[in-house]
């Protein structure tokens, strides 16, 4: 069995990101708790076969391919890709300072604005995403959740600071925004994080106070799913390059309108005002299963009744699962879930014995359940966290049960797989 590994179908059932994230001023965003959903690299399995690109890549409006070789010059987009610009770094006309010079590693050690250590991580890739005639347009995108990501920080090449960060989205179009300020504050050292959605497609964003934004996926904000390109709202502020391998992806983005140096080069389009590479990782293996017989617990007036099982190898195939979670006495069943397995990030992260799964009630809300079997007896010892809909009913890091016992066992049950 495969730890949050979804079906080719992508349905509606998609995992639902940790969900402790709080609500956010507008009504289709939430906006993430202070602690972020970042696990340490080392808890991921390097693939290895390459996932196909067709499987990283998730396409969004625009029919994005890697089609042509990268071969930068400065003759502006009307004749070359929509990077191909002059850059406001660049301090003479000889100097080369744009995302595509630093993707094939020809880039000048002269460009103004570089964050300590970026020139060092110049160079590698050969192909670029693009849409449009002779693909020279950006093209929207996302990264798939069906698996894990190293993500690396390689460097800035920006005159002020904006908020970047990565986003999810879930089924219902929900965007959940995740700011890292190493990334914003160009902070190259220890910028690496580890991402994992738990099955839903991520992205990049950027947002700040100085760019007149055209649309886009929040209030002043951009993501890497825009689908305008260069020439209308939303416009596409983000770059994907390939390597020969297709192991790695770089991310490139522009901070600011997407003009070819107007008002004294305060504004350009050379797309590397931060840039990232993007290693798609394997996702661990898990079979084991969790018992737990009408868990009770209470947290600001919200009473919560959790009864069932899950976890294992279904006979025709997917995961076994019965469960209920009552919230103030609306029962959600529960016998289909998308996910079953270790716990990577958010409440109850790192914990031993503790598992999280999601999956659709009958009644159609997205549930999600953690739970930790902390020994016994488990009133006061074990813990529990329970999101319906994206809404947490006990607490962002979950709370000990008061009556009931989580029982977690090691052994697979089912079918080997």
């Amino acid at each position: 069995m495969h730890f949050l590994r979804r079906d080719a179908a992508r349905t509606a059932s998609a995992v639902l990101l940790a969900s402790f994230l709080a609500a956010c001023g507008e009504a289709t965003v939430t906006a993430p708790a202070p602690d972020a959903l970042f696990v340490p690299p080392d808890v991921t399995a390097h693939l290895d076969v390459t996932p196909a690109v067709n499987d990283v890549i998730i396409r969004v409006g625009d029919p994005g391919e890697f089609t042509n070789p990268i071969t930068p010059t400065n003759a502006l987009r009307i004749t070359g890709a929509f990077w191909d610009n002059l850059s406001a770094d660049n301090n003479a006309s000889t100097i080369n300072c744009n995302i595509g010079f630093y993707a094939v590693g020809t880039i000048s050690p002269l460009c103004s604005t570089e964050s300590p250590g970026t020139y060092q991580n110049r160079g590698g890739y050969d192909r670029y995403f693009g849409d449009g005639p002779a693909d020279r347009d950006a093209a929207g995108f996302r990264f798939s959740g069906d698996y894990i990501y190293t993500v690396e920080f390689l460097g800035s090449y920006a005159g002020a600071v904006s908020e970047v960060g990565w986003y999810t989205i879930s089924p219902s179009g929900t965007y959940q925004f995740n700011p890292v300020a190493d990334w914003g504050a160009g902070n190259v050292t220890g910028a690496s994080v580890t991402i994992n959605t738990g099955g839903l497609d991520w992205g990049f964003y950027i947002t700040n106070a100085f760019a007149a934004w055209e649309g886009g996926c929040r209030v002043n904000t951009y993501c890497t799913d825009a689908t305008g390109g260069f020439t209308s709202a939303p416009k596409q502020q983000f770059s994907l390059m390939l390597n020969s391998a297709n192991s790695t992806y770089l991310v490139g983005i522009e901070d600011n309108r997407l003009d070819l140096l107007p008002n004294q080069f305060t504004r350009d389009s050379d797309y590397q005002d931060y840039i990232f590479s993007v290693v798609p990782n394997a996702i661990p293996e898990v079979c084991d299963f969790m018992t737990f017989g009408r868990l009770v617990t209470e947290v600001n007036g919200q009473k919560v009744v959790i009864s069932g099982n899950a976890g294992g190898n279904a006979p025709d195939g997917g995961i076994l699962t019965e469960f209920h979670v009552e919230v103030n006495g609306r029962d959600y069943h529960v016998s289909d879930i998308s996910s079953y397995g270790a716990i990577a990030n958010g409440a109850l992260a790192g914990l031993p014995n503790a598992r999280v799964w999601t999956g659709t009630a009958r009644t159609g809300e997205t549930v999600q359940l953690r739970l930790w079997d902390g020994g016994e007896p488990g009133a006061d010892a074990d813990r529990a966290y329970v999101s319906v809909n994206g809404t947490a009913y006990l607490g962002a890091l979950g709370a000990e049960i008061d009556q009931g016992n989580v029982q977690y066992h090691a052994t697979c049950r089912g079918p080997k797989r």
